[in-house]
């Protein structure tokens, strides 16, 4: 659980946690996504609610099996 941790960006070093399955990065200060994110092939739960990001990264269309959990404002 990384949420409500003042995280304003995550390396991209961090999409080589392929094992992944729920990461909570909500409450932060995230903007954008690592553009590897699809790396997260297991990733089934990924909850960014009250960040500030706009968009996601286009590699998450490979991703088929994650729920997402995010509101753009």
């Amino acid at each position: 659980d990384l949420s409500d941790c003042g995280i304003e960006e995550l390396p991209e070093e961090f999409t080589r946690q392929t094992k992944l399955i729920e990461l909570n990065l909500a409450q932060n200060q995230l903007r954008v996504l690592p553009v590897s994110f699809g790396r997260l092939t297991r990733l089934a739960t990924l909850n960014v609610s009250a960040n500030q990001l706009v968009d996601l990264p286009m590699s998450m269309g490979t991703s088929t099996n994650v729920c997402l959990m995010k509101t753009f404002t």
